[in-house]
């Protein structure tokens, strides 16, 4: 679900600070260029709590994308190492219009017999007309196909409450004051078995 980016520069002053866009560039013009990911990966099993081979911890709120899907590539990476299913694969369903752009679409991904649907959005014109139900049926109708055995995903109560249940989905987990005077909930559904229609 996530390609794998090039590895990022470290940072080498001195304390914790929050960067910016331009900041963030000039940061990255005082980093060791000869760093690489193989590298990391050989110093890692030579540090210890005396040897550190990093200097800096940065907090971003505007991160370069590539850094984001170097990390989320290197989870996805190691999970995959760990289990004993190697089926992951990405899902899209896009809705567009007759000049071509998207106007509703959901997307997510497959692994080791689960779906997992991580983006739902219609445009704020073709709410209410069903569009985001028959996203949500076609996903499934494609996670069974590819021989998954349920759908998970996470939303937030402030979110068209009651959408997901209409559509039998169960929750398995709540997080209450997520965000303040709200809650979000982990949904799950069981698929069926074959290429049977999925059922409300």
């Amino acid at each position: 679900m996530v390609k794998a980016g090039h590895a990022p520069s470290l940072p080498v002053a001195g304390s914790t600070e929050r960067m910016r866009n331009g900041d963030l560039g000039r940061a990255v013009g005082q980093t060791i260029d000869s760093w690489r990911c193989s590298r990391r990966r050989d110093n890692l099993s030579q540090v210890t709590s005396s040897s550190l081979w990093w200097t800096q911890m940065i907090v971003e709120d505007a991160p370069d994308p590539d850094a984001l899907a170097f990390l989320e590539a290197r989870v996805v990476e190691e999970m995959l190492a760990a289990a004993d299913h190697d089926d992951d694969r990405e899902l899209a369903i896009f809705v567009r219009d007759p000049a071509g752009e998207i106007v509703a679409g959901v997307t997510g991904g497959t692994w080791g017999g689960c779906c997992e649907l991580s983006v739902l959005w219609v445009d704020e014109s073709l709410r209410g007309r069903g569009v985001g139900s028959s996203l949500i049926r076609e996903a499934e109708a494609e996670a069974t196909r590819r021989n998954c055995t349920q759908v998970v995903l996470f939303s937030h109560d402030l979110q068209a409450p009651g959408f997901y249940e209409r559509l039998g989905y169960q929750t398995v987990g709540v997080v209450h004051g997520y965000p303040s005077g709200s809650a979000a909930r982990w949904f799950c559904k069981r698929l069926p078995s074959d290429d049977a229609p999925v059922e409300d």
